[in-house]
């Protein structure tokens, strides 16, 4: 049986970049990796990696219980460069029944009598592959609340990653970047920091929508976080470009029993057509306003260089103007108004206002719900799988 990488190290696999993940698992002689890397460069890194990432070392050492763990060890140890590029140890896998697990402090084992193939979506060698982002989900929604779940969601379901590339891959690609660049590969592209630093935002397109995480809870063989990921797959909102827009959507669009405002309706990334004077003054055909209601209200996450997507990034005057000529009202919104409440309520009444809808006071659990949901959002969203 071959070994399937699932749960949290799923999770953090689906976080890795393509283009790290061809540095760090390609052969050396792969097309691709050629074309974009120098051979040196290539063997500089994975060296370091061998000599510097915890998972690397165990994965080179020999004790019994490597021996013990059998095939599952083998996949793992031939995989380790990649494994190791999102993840460290212990490396969560599946086996087919309790009987198969086995003491390790390398590999985290998981009994799953299931058909693999139904929870399978790649294949990273010819005997590892891992879960999809929908049954990833549903094993960490097993233990995770609701909000948890949903944040979880709205990344697999959002346009960015948060990878956090260990020492020597974060060294390797900060030289590409100041060398000239990184090439897109595989449809993600790296966000920077004003000075140009890599940041550990990435964006890439959406891994799995709304409607398939719900399919696959109501077929699910599974019990065990089904309910959960269901609910979470009705609440998410699809194609947030960053864990501050997330944060606030979430917010602002959850109901208020689950500490939100109710504010919802809007969508994350919406294409916005340009016409006329507006095109001109944007000088560009179409704008992508963050959390936008109908053709009324455009809100734009601000002031965070974690927010760095050029293509739905309307802060300059020049765009904001656009939008206004077309009867859009753009609120620019900082992490700092949604962090505090006092002045996140100010906002949430400019918000009520503008969409013409009555703002009520809010009863005494659902400012119980509000606080909850506020200590579970504003977090370490790296560290969010862990919690």
């Amino acid at each position: 049986m071959e070994t399937v990488i699932c749960d949290i190290s799923a999770f953090e696999f689906w976080r890795i970049p393509p283009v790290v993940r061809l540095l760090t698992g390609a052969p050396a002689d792969d097309a691709d990796l050629q074309r974009h890397f120098s051979r040196s460069e290539i063997e500089r890194l994975r060296f370091d990696m061998v000599q510097e990432l915890s998972l690397c070392k165990a994965c080179l050492s020999d004790g019994a219980k490597w021996r013990r763990s059998g095939q599952v060890s083998q996949a793992v140890r031939d995989a380790c460069l990649l494994l190791a590029s999102g993840m460290s140890a212990p490396v969560d896998v599946l086996v087919g029944s309790a009987k198969d697990v086995h003491a390790s402090t390398v590999v985290r084992f998981h009994a799953w009598g299931g058909a693999l193939q139904v929870v399978t979506s790649m294949h990273l060698t010819d005997e590892l592959a891992v879960t999809s982002p929908a049954f990833t989900l549903q094993q960490l929604a097993g233990r995770s609340s609701l909000i948890k779940t949903v944040m979880l969601a709205s990344e697999l379901c959002g346009s960015f990653a948060v990878y956090r590339a260990p020492a020597p891959i974060r060294r390797f690609l900060q030289r590409r970047l100041e060398a000239g660049g990184l090439p897109r590969y595989g449809g993600w592209s790296p966000c920077t920091t004003p000075d140009g630093k890599l940041s550990e935002l990435w964006i890439r397109e959406p891994l799995v929508t709304p409607a398939e995480l719900a399919a696959f809870a109501e077929r699910s063989e599974s019990s065990r976080g089904r309910k959960r990921l269901l609910r979470a797959a009705e609440l998410v909102c699809p194609e947030a470009a960053s864990p501050f827009e997330v944060q606030m959507g979430m917010l602002l669009g959850l109901p208020k029993r689950l500490g939100g405002e109710g504010l919802g309706g809007f969508e994350h990334n919406k294409r916005i057509p340009l016409s006329g004077k507006a095109r001109l003054l944007a000088n560009r055909d179409c704008c992508y306003g963050d959390l936008v209601w109908g053709e009324e209200l455009d809100l734009e996450c601000q002031g965070l260089a974690f927010h760095n997507n050029q293509r739905s990034y309307l802060s300059d005057s020049e765009r904001m103007t656009a939008l206004e000529l077309m009867g859009y009202q753009v609120l620019p919104v900082t992490h700092e108004q949604i962090r505090s409440p006092d002045r996140f309520d100010a906002l949430c009444e400019i918000v009520a206002q503008s969409l013409g809808k009555p703002r009520k006071q809010k009863t005494a659990s659902q400012m119980v719900a509000t606080r909850d949901l506020r200590s579970q959002l504003f977090v370490d969203w790296h560290d969010l799988v862990f919690d």
